[in-house]
């Protein structure tokens, strides 16, 4: 299979996407080998983009991140350390309460 550029792997399933729905919508249908010709590949390697999922792991909200090094100071701790500095600062200080 040859190098796909990140542009033209993006034409082919925006287009395949594109065909989908006018098959869906219209009832024209298509084959590989037309959009081979179109953007001049092999019918292959457009079977291969078509499998290719697009990459939609990184954004999706619900995911953890699994990058980089766990946070030692996560937002409980934020919380709890506001806590703290409520009950025992604020009230001594004469300072109102921290947002």
């Amino acid at each position: 299979m040859a190098y796909f550029d990140t542009p033209q792997k993006a034409r082919i399933q925006g287009t395949l996407l594109l065909a989908d729905h006018v098959k869906a919508t219209y009832g024209i249908t298509y084959t590989q080998a037309d959009l081979a010709a179109v953007f001049g590949t092999s019918r292959a390697q457009i079977s291969h983009v078509k499998r290719d999922s697009p990459r939609t792991f990184a954004n999706n909200p619900l995911t953890s991140e699994t990058r980089g090094r766990k946070r030692k100071f996560g937002p409980e701790d934020c919380q709890e350390l506001i806590n703290t500095i409520h009950q025992n600062l604020m009230p001594s200080s004469g300072l109102g309460r921290l947002k």
